[in-house]
């Protein structure tokens, strides 16, 4: 499966032409927050996003409200919002979990995933998305060795490797990406990057 990875693209034109431009060859896409500037325009956006004919997996950032982003892709005909949500599609499983990029830890992440992580069954691949980036590692990464991510994203990651997991908010770290087992983790930017799972 062919994912094509956004996250941060806070209503750029440049942007969302690339977007546009890459989406022709891939299966799904995900966009992991931030395509407003705080809500601005964003009526506007989803509908260029719906207008893509793909699949579009949405989470909101911390520019968005998370209601309002719900409310907008529920109008669609091709945006699934995906906070706190788990959608398979052929044996691949994504997990959603949007907003936030402040906090060292979360115990909602923890408790939600503790409950959907039994419904994964073996053999599926799992994609994990996420606005703001697992700790400690090159997403978060604010200058050598000083970190600000989320230490129970990454907790969960080690414990149970997804494939792939996919992360923004931080924009010096555009682009980048690292490997942990076999997870592969990439913050795609605002012009987005095709995955193959």
């Amino acid at each position: 499966m062919k994912i094509l990875c956004i996250v941060d693209s806070h209503g750029s034109k440049k942007a969302m032409k690339e977007i546009k431009r890459k989406a022709k060859e891939a299966d799904i896409i995900v966009c992991c927050g931030d395509i407003t500037v705080f809500g601005i325009e964003q009526e506007k956006i989803i509908k260029e996003f719906d207008s893509m004919g793909k699949e579009v997996l949405m989470l909101h950032g911390n520019h968005e409200l998370e209601r309002e982003l719900k409310a907008e892709c529920d109008k669609t005909k091709n945006i699934k919002f995906m906070h706190r949500a788990m959608l398979k599609r052929n044996d691949v499983v994504f997990l959603g979990y949007g907003g936030g990029g402040f906090a060292i830890k979360d115990s909602k992440f923890e408790r939600w995933t503790s409950i959907v992580e039994k419904k994964i069954k073996n053999g599926n691949k799992v994609v994990l998305l996420l606005h703001g980036p697992p700790y400690g590692t090159k997403m978060d990464e604010l200058t050598k060795g000083v970190y600000s991510g989320n230490k129970s994203y990454i907790t969960w990651i080690k414990k149970k490797k997804p494939a792939l997991v996919v992360c923004g908010h931080i924009h010096e770290n555009f682009e980048r990406k690292q490997k942990i087992g076999k997870t592969l983790l990439i913050n795609p930017g605002p012009f987005g990057e095709i995955v193959e799972v």
